[in-house]
């Protein structure tokens, strides 16, 4: 056994067993290895004797620094993977020292501490004794307060003593400061595994924001200035948005927005944009009263909500208090901070309608919460009462990139990733790139990696350079062990099990309800088995084979992490407390899309011989149902692998996207019939949703490997389909360019995206609201819109461009925000149609005044710029 895992066992369970007496003069007073038998024997004997409370307060004091300070030694060696130097139990200190002395909030400085530190430093190896130490400094506050929990008996008199501010005499608020510590200590996490331990403190950049325009009032200037624009949101002139979110929760409107009382924001963003970054850093300056707030703080991660319907039905306070495990007697003294609701809903599938009531629900309650979330999960502009500023967080510019790089080269000063590669690639408005640096994760990331002419690279070519680069390393690290095997392991087959490994299980952790696999479950993977193999068959030695597996998830930014409480246990997992995540969510959607798309070439692309003719493996409809079910069914694909699939199809040579796309088209037929439903099986997810998340994936691949059109010729099947797609046509990603509407009874059809391509001849369309997100930059281009019917339908922020009506009858129609730009029109007006805030150019051939008297309503429309 290792004797660090002695130690801890020791300190942990043992010592309320411990004689005070004998403790001190036989353990700490004596400088022998912990594994000497007699000392152990010693010990052991100490051990089973009955509880004593050390009624010493010298004694107790110096008991809890010293514990303290060894349990955050060891927790430092395991966290960087770190050996022990010749580590033994420190004599007793000779130095002075007083329990009168200590303070809490100085605990760094503290006097005992400070001569543990230069004890301990002699237990590591030089090149890691100031990583080891900045942990230590980072996590000793936690760890005193631990101490006292764990050895209460032992201890009593000294925390009967301990009447400090924070109140750990009583047990209740003993518990909430150990709360308070535990959520504080997440701002020194170590970002990305950094081999020198830099934390969030060392890197943080304070993010630049905007503020949507429903918190404006709505003849702001600032508002109007917006409104053809492709953003509803406002920049604010602050140089910080801590002090701004301090201002607005003390009621200081010092940007005259249209809110009062405020007790809900929701912070946006994109992923790796800081939004977590933000919380942590607020819930830190909460717990250290560095805001000018009366209130305390709570932190809550949505995405451990095990069951997303108690945000919609149970009262709040009890969910909250089931986390944070202490007594809250008035939860309006709290500002209770709610990280990634985008994560809970990629995680349970809850629906838009299921994610506004969630919203509503939270503006509502009678307490002050922050709200962080992506994208595309909220419908902010539902979110209009005066009580809720809804803020995004903008990308890092420039100056806050180079600001961020001198704060990284404090530590790694040695980097081709310069100040003058920052300045060339906004110089060339490389665009691929400014996508990446100017979120702070991957910013991190592309320094890190230290890659040659990075302004060359497109995204989905610069993550395989990553994995291509971890891969090398890993490679070089452990060429030198893996060649004194029986047999030489080949590079090109442990790099190609190694990248395998990682995209399975980046798919398996996607698809698990708490972003983590366990440890047993990840043993199961097929890939894992057969990196196993190889490594096996080079080293017989299991506890070299985990090791290795060990140094892979470090490699790789995976983290072991405790398993979430309302996990149900595997029974075979019973002694495994710890699972693998992600360290960045960003890099894990990548694989995911990777994973998929691999698979869908292998198993679609796939041949054989038969009677000396290739022939394709998968030939019946049923077989390539199963293959999409088990890729997609469990749950639907977010939009950011989506677009990771989008950056991956367009590296895929023409030839190959023709030939999976012909593949598709074939067992298309076979797939609307079955309502792309493998498997009747009812379970927590209803097979519905399964078959909506497997045609959502289907079709996001199928709609991006072309420019034609996939939708069938035969009308019951086009109409069938049609039908499916109606279901996902409001939700993002779902791409319906260059589909063939043509002749179908389009009816409650609701379609929010870029309609560049639809045909919509002979459509009749009824009850229809068709809205464009991203105008004026995206128009309806030189599109034959010839139309039967158009009847109750709303048209919202669209541009047409070279465009023809042909519409026989047009019915109670809205055009709101709408721009025409060389229209020619054939129309016949049979009743009211309204054109609201409407631009008409270059459009000789339209005649307002007849449109007028067929019924036409103009209402602040401008042609070529002079009112209608």
């Amino acid at each position: 056994m290792n004797k660090l895992s002695l130690i801890t066992d020791f300190v942990i369970d043992a010592c309320k067993l411990t004689d005070k007496k004998d403790f001190f003069k036989e353990f700490l007073g004596e400088n022998v290895e912990i594994l000497s038998t007699n000392s152990w024997g010693k010990l052991v004997n100490h051990l089973v004797q009955k509880s004593v409370e050390i009624d010493n307060l010298n004694d107790a004091y110096y008991f809890t620094i010293y514990t303290s300070y060894l349990n955050t030694f060891i927790e430092a060696l395991n966290y960087y993977d770190i050996d022990e130097n010749n580590f033994s139990v420190p004599n007793r200190l000779t130095v002075d020292y007083d329990y009168n002395e200590f303070n809490v909030n100085k605990i760094t400085s503290n006097n005992l501490k400070l001569n543990f530190d230069e004890v301990f430093k002699n237990f590591v190896e030089e090149e890691n004794k100031a990583k080891v130490q900045k942990y230590i400094n980072n996590n000793l506050k936690y760890n005193y307060f631990l101490v006292l929990k764990e050895n209460s008996s032992v201890l009593q008199k000294y925390i009967n003593h301990t009447k400090s501010d924070l109140g750990i005499e009583e047990q209740s608020k003993f518990k909430k400061e150990l709360y308070r510590n535990e959520i504080a200590n997440e701002y020194f996490d170590v970002v990305l595994q950094d081999e020198n331990g830099l934390s969030l403190d060392d890197l943080y950049i304070e993010p630049y924001f905007r503020v949507h325009q429903n918190c404006f009032k709505r003849d702001d200037k600032k508002r109007q200035e917006i409104s053809y624009q492709d953003t509803k949101y406002i920049d604010i002139e602050s140089k910080s948005i801590h002090d701004f979110i301090d201002d607005i929760l003390n009621d200081k409107n010092s940007y005259d927005l249209d809110v009062k009382n405020v007790n809900t924001i929701f912070i946006a963003g994109q992923p790796g944009q800081g939004k977590s970054s933000f919380s942590k850093r607020f819930v830190y300056d909460m717990c250290e009263n560095k805001t000018s707030s009366a209130k305390d703080i709570l932190f809550i991660k949505l995405k451990d909500i095990k069951e997303p319907s108690d945000l919609l039905n149970r009262n709040i306070k009890d969910i909250i208090e089931e986390f944070v495990k202490f007594d809250i007697k008035s939860i309006e003294d709290y500002i209770v901070v709610f990280d990634g609701l985008d994560e809970l809903a990629m995680k349970t599938g809850l629906s838009l309608t299921d994610i506004d009531r969630i919203c509503q629900r939270i503006a509502s309650f009678d307490m002050t919460i922050i709200v962080t979330t992506r994208h595309g999960y909220v419908n902010f502009d539902s979110l209009s009462d005066d009580n809720i500023v809804i803020v995004e967080l903008k990308e890092l510019n420039e100056i806050q990139q180079l600001s961020w790089l001198d704060k990284y080269k404090k530590t790694y000063s040695d980097l081709k990733f310069t100040d003058e590669t920052i300045k060339l690639i906004h110089k060339n408005n490389n665009e691929h790139i400014l996508e990446l640096i100017n979120q702070p994760i991957l910013l991190h990331m592309i320094a890190k990696m230290d890659i040659d002419n990075i302004d060359g690279l497109n995204k989905s070519t610069l993550y395989e350079k990553f994995f291509d680069i971890l891969i090398e390393r890993k490679w070089e690290k452990d060429a030198h062990a893996l060649s004194k095997g029986v047999i030489k392991i080949d590079k090109d087959d442990y790099e190609y099990a190694l990248k395998d490994m990682l995209k399975e299980l980046a798919f398996h952790i996607f698809n698990s309800d708490f972003e983590y696999i366990q440890k047993t479950e990840f043993e199961k993977l097929d890939t894992v088995k057969e990196l196993q193999n190889l490594l096996c068959t080079h080293n017989s030695n299991n506890e070299s084979l985990k090791t290795n597996l060990k140094g892979v998830m470090v490699s790789f930014y995976f983290k072991e992490s405790k398993k979430h409480q309302n996990d149900d246990e595997n029974i075979d997992d019973r002694n495994e407390k710890y699972a693998i995540e992600f360290l960045h969510k960003s890099l894990m959607e990548y694989m995911v899309a990777s994973y998929i798309y691999d698979e869908i070439k292998r198993e679609f692309l796939k041949t054989t011989q038969d009677r000396r003719k290739e022939v394709y493996v998968i030939d019946k409809g049923e077989e390539a149902l199963e293959i999409l079910w088990r890729l997609f069914y469990n749950k639907q694909i977010s939009i950011e692998i989506i677009k990771n699939l989008i950056a991956i199809i367009e590296e895929e040579c023409q030839e190959d996207k023709d030939k999976l796309a012909q593949r598709f088209d074939e067992f298309l037929p076979y797939l609307i019939e079955k309502d792309f439903l493998y498997e009747n099986k009812i379970d927590e997810l209803n097979p519905i949703k399964k078959s909506e998340n497997t045609f959502y994936g289907f079709w996001n691949i199928l709609s991006y490997l072309d420019d034609k059109n996939h939708m069938p010729t035969d009308l019951d099947l086009k109409q069938k389909l049609f039908n499916i797609i109606n279901i996902f046509s409001n939700r993002e990603g779902l791409n319906l360019s260059n589909c063939d509407f043509s002749n179908l009874n389009l009816l409650n059809l609701v379609i929010k995206k870029e309609l560049e391509t639809i045909d919509f001849t002979n459509a009749r369309l009824f009850n229809t609201q068709i809205f464009n997100l991203t105008y004026p930059q995206n128009v309806i281009n030189n599109t034959l819109l010839t139309v039967h019917n158009i009847s109750f339908v709303k048209l919202y922020k669209i541009g047409f461009k070279d465009a023809i009506f042909n519409v026989k009858i047009m019915n109670d129609v809205n055009f709101v925000f709408c721009y025409f730009d060389n229209i020619q029109n054939d129309l016949n007006i049979e009743s009211t149609v309204l054109f609201k805030n409407c631009e008409f150019v270059n459009c000789p051939n339209i005649n307002f005044k007849e449109l007028k008297k067929q019924g036409a309503i103009f209402i602040n429309c401008t042609n070529d710029g002079e009112e209608i």
